[in-house]
Formats: C-alpha cells, structure tokens, sequence
C-alpha cells in the first residue's frame, strides 16, 4: 500500500517547532488540524522517518568529514603555538560530538530494521 503524501511544510513545522501553537503558525493549521495529525500515525511515523533522516545524513556528512577533521585535529595537535588545553578540548569536543550522532543513527537505523521484520 502506498504511503500517504503529506505536505512539505507540514512535516517541517512539526520538526522545527515546539510549542503547538508555533507548529500551527509554521504551517498555516487551525488547532483542530494540529491535533488531528498529532493523532495520524501515518503522519507522525512520516515525521519520524523525515527526522531519522535528517540525523543520518548529518551523521553521514560527518563520518565524510571524519579524516579531514581529524587531521586538523592533529595539526592543532602538533602546533605548539596551541596551547595544550586548546588542543584536547577540541579533540574531546569532536570525538564526543561524532560518538553521540552515531549511537544516535545507529539506534535509528535498528528501529527501522525492527519495524521492517529485519531483526
């Protein structure tokens, strides 16, 4: 069965917006409307997976960007010129940064198989 098509700027408003009221402004929505797709769960899994995708592209960019990083991380690293606490805070930023966002799609990615009958 083919999913449902929801608007674009429907499924944005639920990302990008906290306050219910926020989200019907984003989208042009009456309360009625908001709380009738807050219980479409057709619309929220659409939401979800938009938003599961949003993070695994972000984690895919920075996977990509993982080496290029690293080797400034080490450049910073190796400059002297640096001071020492400089150069561990920005090595432990990243490295925390990068763990967090890939636990982060790794989770995802294993609902998704679950849902699936994968797993």
């Amino acid at each position: 069965m083919k999913r449902k098509e929801y608007p674009e700027k429907l499924i944005t408003a639920f990302l990008t917006e906290v306050r219910p009221i926020d989200v019907q402004r984003a989208a042009g929505i009456s309360n009625t409307k908001y709380y009738a797709l807050k219980r479409d769960s057709e619309f929220m899994q659409a939401v979800a997976d938009r938003r599961s995708e949003i993070i695994q592209s972000a984690v895919k960019r920075m996977e990509n960007n993982f080496v290029k990083n690293a080797d400034t991380l080490q450049a910073i690293i190796d400059d002297t010129e640096v001071s020492p606490q400089v150069r561990i805070n920005a090595l432990r930023l990243y490295g925390e940064q990068f763990g967090q966002w890939k636990m982060t799609s790794d989770i995802l990615e294993d609902i998704r198989r679950i849902r699936e009958g994968e797993i």
